[in-house]
């Protein structure tokens, strides 16, 4: 049985379990005996079971910090496009608290990309979205983030 949309109460339908059992179990909570633990983690599994990510993040309440470095986009209107894109993408992600700094930097200096985005990695953020228009600082940037362990895209 494969269906995208299994919830916990249809595994706990399936494990003759209850809901809160499916959630300890998945969610590392409580005590559950080992058996009903491996037989709920084994439904789930045949079930194809995925976690609501949206739903977690409402129900998380906490706020994620994200810093997008992308050039400036008075500079060149292929970039005002992302600017445009990713301000929509906050404003309708706002009901899960999603905050994006934006960070400019001049398109045709290097030292200027690599000045916005010094410190960035040392930050308590939640990930980074950049441009990666500098490829020796790009990677130095990308392998910062790396060390500590903030996950980034390219755009």
């Amino acid at each position: 049985m494969k269906n995208s949309r299994t919830t916990i109460k249809d595994i706990a339908l399936q494990a003759g379990v209850s809901i809160g059992t499916v959630d300890r179990v998945l969610h590392e909570r409580g005590e559950v005996a080992k058996e009903t633990q491996e037989r709920v983690l084994r439904i789930a599994g045949e079930m194809h079971y995925r976690p609501n990510l949206m739903a977690s993040a409402l129900t998380a309440k906490r706020s994620y910090s994200v810093v997008a470095v992308i050039p400036n986009a008075d500079e060149n209107t292929y970039w005002a496009c992302h600017l445009k894109g990713l301000k929509r993408c906050e404003q309708q992600l706002g009901a899960y608290a999603l905050n994006v700094e934006f960070v400019f930097f001049d398109l045709q200096n290097a030292q200027d990309f690599s000045l916005k985005t010094a410190g960035i990695a040392k930050r308590k953020i939640d990930g980074v979205i950049f441009a990666p228009i500098f490829r020796n600082e790009s990677v130095n940037f990308a392998e910062q983030l790396d060390e500590a362990n903030i996950p980034y895209i390219f755009i």
